[in-house]
C-alpha cells in the first residue's frame, strides 16, 4: 500500500437551523501576536465581534499558543479591559507540542455590535505561527457548530492474484 499525504482539512458542522435564522458569521473571534516592549515579551490579543441582532453571552475565550511559546504567569491582569483578568486552568498540550491556554466565566455580555478583548503575555522562540484563538457563546444565541480536522491522504494498493489488480481509495 502506498500513502500519499495530501495535506490537512477541517471539517465544520453545525446544527440544522431555520432558514433565516443561521447565525455563521455574526460572533467571530480572531487572534493578534504583537511585540510587547515594555513587558519585554509578545502581546497575544484575542478579539471577540458579536454583530448579531440583540446581545451575547460569551461563556469562554482561548487560544492555541504557537509551538515553543508559554503563557506568561499572572499577565492577564496587566490588562484591566480584557473579558476576564483571572489566570486560566494550567494549560493542556495538543499533539503537536503547542499550549491550549482558555479561561471560561458565567457569562459575559456583548452588546450588538460589539467587540471584547482578552490579551495576555507569552514568551519562547521559534516562528510566530499556527496559532489561533476562539470564543464561545452561549448556545441560544449563536447556535452549536464545531471543528474537526485531520490529515488527508489518498491510498493506493495493488492485489495480484491470477493477474494484477489495481485499486484506488480516496476518501473525501
Amino acid at each position: 500500500m502506498n500513502t500519499i499525504p495530501m495535506g490537512n482539512y477541517t471539517l465544520v458542522a453545525g446544527e440544522w437551523v431555520t432558514t433565516g435564522e443561521h447565525t455563521e458569521d455574526l460572533l467571530v473571534s480572531s487572534s493578534n501576536i504583537t511585540w510587547d516592549e515594555t513587558n519585554d515579551a509578545y502581546k497575544y490579543t484575542i478579539s471577540v465581534t458579536w454583530t448579531g441582532a440583540g446581545n451575547c453571552w460569551i461563556i469562554a475565550v482561548g487560544a492555541r499558543l504557537p509551538v515553543g511559546y508559554e503563557y506568561v504567569p499572572e499577565s492577564a491582569a496587566l490588562f484591566p479591559g480584557n473579558l476576564t483578568t483571572a489566570e486560566p486552568p494550567p494549560p493542556q498540550i495538543d499533539p503537536q507540542g503547542a499550549y491550549l491556554v482558555e479561561w471560561t466565566f458565567s457569562k459575559i455580555l456583548i452588546p450588538s455590535p460589539g467587540t471584547r478583548t482578552q490579551e495576555f503575555l507569552i514568551n519562547g522562540s521559534g516562528e510566530l505561527e499556527g496559532n489561533y484563538g476562539w470564543a464561545e457563546g452561549e448556545r441560544q444565541d449563536v447556535g452549536q457548530s464545531g471543528e474537526l480536522t485531520g490529515n488527508f491522504s489518498i491510498i493506493t494498493a495493488t492485489a495480484t492474484k491470477g493477474g494484477t489488480t489495481v485499486g484506488q481509495v480516496v476518501p473525501m
